[in-house]
């Protein structure tokens, strides 16, 4: 037995004709999440499947050229059933596949992955982590090395017969259509074009392809089109646009409940404006989502799962709705409660037009759910509390969280019952009642929020919409409306004109702007001029390009704008006094939470958090003249503080 894996790997040909189309068939199958998901495939679309094998077979080729050809074939297999893997556990934690840019937001990725495994998982990981270098190491020094010379001049016929063929299939299926570069729906295009290719594709493909019309005389015939409008109106309301984590309308779901759980919701829908809301990602992709409501830029145009806060506004200031708000006199704020470099957040949202920010390192008395979600209620404090400290109209933009997994198996709650006997699996049912209890708590904090808007005295409109729909096992049968698709609502505390439009994310602000009478905007005021128009998507596509990627020619060929000078918190965090007792030192102040660390003459110090009003440090003596200050910590880094107090001098 020994003797024939001896051989296996010594002979560079058996191995490299043997060994690819095993590796495929595994990671296919992964992917189509069947036993036999790669043989679907082959009978379906076998040129698709040729195409896919010969990806496999191109990474294998290192293996004709060198001596340790053990070494060679386990890392290559091992990079592959890795990918393959982790496609199948990410298509089973969010309901999508693997993508290029998931090695982007690994750093904010890791940390919601945490929240997905259990301990024993993660021991497992940990193990890999460790042992998996070690035997890389142990096989490329022990293992097995060819014993003949290497027919170079064979190896490489090989390999330009394989890239030859390749690249042919890819020039045919791209120009007739078999093949496609860009996908709107990863989790069923990846089953359509294979994984190896599509993953591919999701790594290449990048930004906003340039449409073949694309000109500076194109441009501007389009620009031409989107007409000055004034407003027929100098009523300036405070505009609230909430995002809500893995929202859609519960009714939607093919089963009955005990009960309405999200009654203001409905409320809102029968009393304001309503409609559906067709977004590009799928338990998934919150940022993406927002990226397209706070731009009205349109995500199909640019790579496969690409992430735009990370490829394009973490760098460059876009026009949006916060932007197009300040033009006319608003103070801008977004309230987000997670972290404040959670996809770029801290940096993206200078380049969106806010001034300033308030994450959950700066909110105090936060609450968490069960598997340590901030509680979506303390959003619709800072939202409230953002429009009493400013002056005149305020745009405040919301984000939750409350509504993220991962969802609980084990979820048992006696208030609330899902009865329908389609549904065999006890665990799904139990993480649609724990989601369905999270969206309860939500809704709660919508009612709360309307009545404080009631109170507030200024006209306020209020947006509130879907990012997703939860990463759950969710079947197209179970759900009216399709997987893609969330809810919005829009309600105001003062007569306001009813319109009930199905939107795109991309067009949403656009949509909410018109309705209070606010034209500000080439892309904003595009969308209220040019939806209903034949050549809608294709004009928007070469604005989008000339804007993210061209020259700029729908602005006169200069970005007309500038990142702001934001500010992070609603509310001032800062010491007043310290109170030295024994070896103790208690810094007093206002609004400390458990991310303030205090600095005493620029060093850290260790902090203990007693209460919003006081942290302390122990096992230190101040001398006079040390000066003191507090940093905000970095949930996500705790080397990286986001901000610094004023100082104060010991006396």
């Amino acid at each position: 037995m020994k003797d024939k894996i001896t051989a296996f790997f010594k002979a560079p040909y058996i191995s490299f004709y043997t060994l690819p189309p095993i590796i495929f068939l595994i990671v296919e199958s992964l992917s189509q999440q069947n036993i036999f998901g790669a043989f679907k495939l082959l009978f379906k679309s076998p040129h698709i499947f040729i195409f896919n094998l010969l990806i496999v077979y191109i990474s294998y080729i290192s293996v004709l050229f060198v001596k340790r050809k053990q070494f060679a074939i386990t890392l290559v297999s091992v990079i592959w059933l890795t990918l393959g893997i982790t496609n199948f556990i990410l298509l089973q934690m969010r309901n999508s596949p693997f993508c290029g840019t998931d090695f982007l937001i690994f750093r904010y990725g890791y940390i919601i992955t945490l929240r997905y495994l259990s301990v024993i998982k993660l021991i497992l990981i940990i193990a890999a982590l460790i042992s998996v270098p070690l035997i890389f190491i142990l096989i490329y020094k022990k293992g097995i090395k060819a014993d003949t010379k290497t027919d170079y001049k064979k190896c490489t016929v090989i390999t330009f017969t394989v890239l030859i063929i390749e690249v042919l299939i890819l020039i045919l299926g791209l120009t007739t259509g078999f093949l496609k570069a860009r996908f709107n729906e990863p989790i069923y295009d990846y089953k359509k074009y294979g994984f190896p290719y599509s993953f591919m594709c999701s790594i290449f493909v990048n930004g906003v392809e340039k449409p073949n019309d694309y000109s500076e005389n194109a441009v501007t015939e389009i620009v031409k089109t989107v007409k000055d409008e004034k407003s027929d109106t100098t009523l300036k309301p405070n505009v609230v646009l909430i995002q809500l984590e893995s929202f859609f309308d519960v009714s939607r779901l093919n089963f009955p409940m005990d009960y309405d759980p999200i009654p203001n919701f409905h409320k809102i829908c029968s009393e304001g404006s309503s409609g559906s809301l067709t977004v590009h990602t799928l338990g998934g992709g919150t940022s993406n989502t927002e990226f397209e409501v706070l731009t009205g830029l349109n995500l199909n145009f640019f790579g496969t799962v690409e992430f735009p806060y990370e490829t394009y506004v973490n760098d460059t200031p876009c026009e949006s709705i916060a932007f197009n708000l300040k033009k006319i006199g608003y103070h801008t704020d977004a309230v987000h409660t997670f972290s404040a470099g959670f996809y770029n957040r801290d940096e993206v949202y200078k380049n969106l037009g806010f001034d300033r920010f308030t994450s959950f390192e700066y909110m105090t008395n936060i609450e968490y759910n069960d598997i340590g979600w901030v509680k979506d209620e303390i959003l619709g404090k800072y939202i409230i509390k953002a429009i009493q400290q400013t002056d005149g109209p305020e745009f405040v933009f919301g984000v939750s969280v409350q509504g993220h997994g991962s969802y609980p198996k084990d979820f048992n709650d006696s208030a609330l019952s899902i009865k329908d006997n389609t549904i065999d699996n006890e665990e799904l049912t139990n993480q649609i009642e724990y989601y369905v209890s999270q969206m309860k708590e939500t809704d709660e904090m919508l009612g709360n929020l309307i009545n404080s808007l009631k109170e507030c005295g200024e006209p306020t409109v209020l947006c509130i919409y879907g990012d997703h729909i939860p990463g759950i096992q969710i079947t197209e049968e179970m759900i009216d409306g399709g997987l893609y698709q969330t809810d919005y609502a829009i309600w105001s505390n003062y007569d306001l004109k009813t319109e009930n439009i199905d939107c795109q994310s991309y067009n949403l602000s656009a949509h909410l702007l018109n309705m209070i009478d606010n034209h500000e905007g080439i892309i904003s005021k595009f969308h209220q001029q040019n939806s209903s128009r034949k050549d809608y998507l294709e004009n928007l596509k070469i604005l989008e390009y000339d804007i993210v990627s061209g020259d700029l020619y729908t602005y006169g060929c200069q970005n007309p704008y500038e990142s702001t000078d934001m500010t992070l918190g609603i509310d001032k965090i800062e010491p007043v006094k310290v109170n030295q007792k024994g070896n103790d030192l208690y810094v007093l102040g206002c609004n400390f939470n458990t991310f303030t660390t205090v600095y005493i003459n620029d060093n850290r110090r260790s902090t203990e958090y007693i209460s919003p009003e006081c942290v302390c440090v122990r096992d230190v003596e101040l001398s006079e003249g040390d000066l003191i200050k507090t940093g905000q910590l970095d949930y996500q880094n705790y080397f990286n503080i986001l901000s610094f107090s004023k100082e104060i001098s010991a006396k």
